[in-house]
């Protein structure tokens, strides 16, 4: 397959500024007849991954998370990655339970190393862990002294205090080409993670998110052949329900930064009042180009 750069430029006073927007694969391509246009479609390494087959029982058995994750890659021929040592120290007795596609296999990697696991803007595929990349603070506004319970987002002085490396940057509504939409999205009530013994037995370990009010819920089950103690359940389970805790959607129609990437903290400018404003880490954005930039970011965060 063939490759590309997305990029962009900006002219300012001292020159152009490039900045990657991502690496894709092309697919497919057509010309659009009578509008002068030729439309790419290109994907990136996750498609591909999601048809190569890897494993079978048992296969990475005793094995760290780190080397698992090498042989995944090599099977399916990715050589520029990136994975952070630390699953080095995290070991599967059973291996998995089946044969996996290579990206769920990864899925499975990320999920039991308590890791993201993404494709950076030049094509390397990255495995980091969630406490590295959430390093920057809470989501939240830092509510109860009044320090940080909704801050002016055009006070810069206020940003040395909140930003300690992880490059939180601000969609102000000034940048924006409409109020942001905030969901809600449901709690999860309780999750239930399985931990093998073998590749055929498991036992449930439930834990039950004590951050909201009232009883019973929404459940949902992690089915994981990686996890195989119980003190590893328990990391993921509270990993996963802290996540989760983060259920406030907001999407923003703004001009876009090329910059930001997905699982960056961002500072959002929430429409209700513009003294105030909230954190989110993206997930997902779209960018598109008609002679100039929109974009539309989504991100998670708290109320």
């Amino acid at each position: 397959m063939a490759s590309w750069q997305t990029v962009l430029s900006s002219n300012v006073s001292y020159g152009t500024e490039w900045q990657p927007m991502g690496t894709f694969y092309l697919d497919s391509w057509k010309n659009d007849v009578g509008a002068l246009t030729v439309t790419l479609v290109g994907y990136d390494n996750f498609t591909m991954l999601d048809n190569i087959p890897f494993g079978d029982v048992g296969t990475g058995a005793n094995k760290n998370l780190y080397d698992l994750a090498v042989d995944v890659f090599q099977k399916a021929g990715i050589t520029s990655y990136n994975i952070d040592q630390s699953l080095k120290n995290i070991t599967t007795v059973t291996g998995f339970k089946e044969q996996v596609s290579c990206r769920v296999a990864l899925q499975h990697i990320g999920i039991a190393g308590l890791s993201a696991v993404y494709q950076d803007r030049y094509g390397v595929m990255q495995i980091k862990p969630f406490s590295s990349v959430a390093a920057g603070g809470n989501y939240t506004t830092y509510a109860g002294s009044g320090l940080y319970a909704g801050f002016d987002p055009f006070n810069t002085g206020a940003y040395t205090e909140i930003n300690d490396g992880n490059g939180m940057k601000r969609l102000d509504l000034d940048n924006m080409w409409d109020v942001p939409e905030i969901t809600l999205d449901k709690s999860i009530y309780q999750v239930v993670v399985k931990v093998y013994s073998s590749t055929t037995d498991s036992t449930d370990y439930i834990q039950t998110n004590t951050a909201i009010a009232g009883s019973n819920g929404q459940s949902f089950t992690l089915d994981n052949p990686l996890i195989n103690t119980t003190a590893r359940a328990q990391l993921v389970a509270d990993w996963y329900i802290n996540e989760s805790n983060y259920n406030v959607v907001y999407k923003s129609n703004w001009r876009g930064n090329p910059v930001l990437e997905s699982a960056d903290i961002v500072i959002i400018s929430n429409g209700i009042d513009e003294a105030f404003a909230k954190q989110g880490r993206i997930y997902k954005q779209e960018f598109q180009y008609e002679g100039y930039l929109t974009c539309q970011t989504e991100s998670r965060g708290g109320i």
